[in-house]
This record gives structure tokens, C-alpha cells and sequence, in this order.
């Protein structure tokens, strides 16, 4: 059986989140993931939907390059933006 070594000693390993949030300021691209943790806790939200919305869904994600999490959020902070402007009418 493969083992894959001793983990990092404490001291090296406690600033692996604050490393993220660094690089952010630098303009590297970091890891979504681990920045949302940093910035807000991240909760499941569990819904059904049709499987042919699913699929488009999830290749769109896959096309341009984004998780499944971050295009609904997008698309939530869209739809509210737009929802605002049709009522000010």
C-alpha cells in the first residue's frame, strides 16, 4: 500500500486560507472554492429540476468555464438587477 507521507507541521500548514486570499490581491487566479470559504460560509441548496434544464445547464457551465454554483449565482444577481429596473418602470 502507497502511503503518502507525513502532513505538513502545524506552523506550515496554518496559513494555507490566508495564502488565497493573498494571491487575490495580486490578481492570480486563485481557487474559488477555497476564497468563498474565506470570505462567507458556503451552504448546500437542493432543488429539482427537469433533466434537458440540467443538461443545459451544466454544458453551459462547462463551456464557459464556470462551476454550477458560481453561473447560478450569476444568474440570480442578474435576474434581481433586471427584476429592479423592470419594476422602476
Amino acid at each position: 500500500m502507497m502511503r503518502k507521507g507525513l502532513p505538513p507541521k502545524e506552523d506550515e500548514a496554518s496559513n494555507n486560507l490566508a495564502e488565497v486570499v493573498t494571491n487575490e490581491k495580486t490578481k492570480e487566479k486563485p481557487n474559488t472554492q477555497l476564497t468563498k470559504v474565506v470570505k462567507e460560509e458556503i451552504r448546500p441548496l437542493n432543488f429539482k429540476v427537469p433533466n434537458s434544464f440540467r443538461k443545459r445547464f451544466k454544458n453551459y457551465a462547462v463551456n464557459n468555464d464556470v462551476t454550477m454554483s458560481e453561473l447560478l449565482v450569476k444568474c440570480f444577481e442578474h435576474y434581481e438587477t433586471n427584476l429592479k429596473k423592470q419594476e422602476s418602470r
